[in-house]
C-alpha cells in the first residue's frame, strides 16, 4: 500500500508515475484475498473519485467476490442492482460472469446453507435467468 501512495503522490505531483485501472484491480484483489475487504471497499471508492484511476468490470466483479465471502450482503446487492440500473460507475454490464463470481463467493463462504438467507440466494438467481436463455 505504501507504493501506491507513493505513486498518487508522484502523480498530484505532477512527477509523473500514478496508477491504473489494471494495477489497483490487482491490488484490490490483494485485499480481499487477504481478508481486507474494509481495505478494498475504500480502495474502490478512490478509484471511482474524481482522482481516481477509474473502475471497470473487473473491480466490480473483485469487490462482489470480497463483499460475497465478507458476508456484506446487502452492499453487495446493493451494487448490482445499481449495475442493473445502470447508475453505477465505469458502466459496467451486468453479465454471467460478474454474477457467477459474486454466487460463488457466497457459495464458498457457506451463505447458502443458512436457512434465512436461502431466500435472497434465489433473489439472485433473477439476474441469472435473463442470461441463461441467451446463452
Amino acid at each position: 500500500m505504501a507504493e501506491v501512495e507513493a505513486s498518487k503522490r508522484r502523480a498530484r505531483s505532477g512527477r509523473g508515475g500514478g496508477v491504473n485501472i489494471i494495477v489497483m484491480n490487482a491490488v484490490l484483489e490483494a485485499c480481499v484475498s487477504c481478508g481486507d475487504v474494509d481495505l478494498a471497499v475504500q480502495l474502490f471508492d478512490e478509484m471511482r473519485g474524481p482522482m481516481g484511476c477509474g473502475v471497470d468490470g473487473v473491480s466490480y466483479g473483485i469487490l462482489l467476490k470480497g463483499l460475497g465471502i465478507a458476508r456484506r450482503i446487502d452492499e453487495a446487492f446493493e451494487i448490482l442492482e445499481s449495475v442493473e440500473k445502470d447508475t453505477s460507475d465505469g458502466s459496467p454490464r451486468l453479465s454471467p460472469h460478474l454474477i457467477c463470481g459474486f454466487l460463488n463467493a457466497l457459495i464458498e463462504a457457506g451463505w447458502c446453507k443458512d436457512g434465512p438467507f436461502y431466500n435472497k440466494f434465489v433473489c439472485c438467481t433473477k439476474y441469472i435467468a435473463p442470461y441463461a436463455q441467451n446463452h
